[in-house]
């Protein structure tokens, strides 16, 4: 659970950081 977890929080970060990007 708790990795499922942080993998998720991972791909929301990269998400927002890719948002940035553009």
């Amino acid at each position: 659970s708790v990795c499922k977890n942080d993998l998720f929080r991972v791909l929301m970060q990269a998400t927002c950081l890719l948002h940035w990007a553009y």
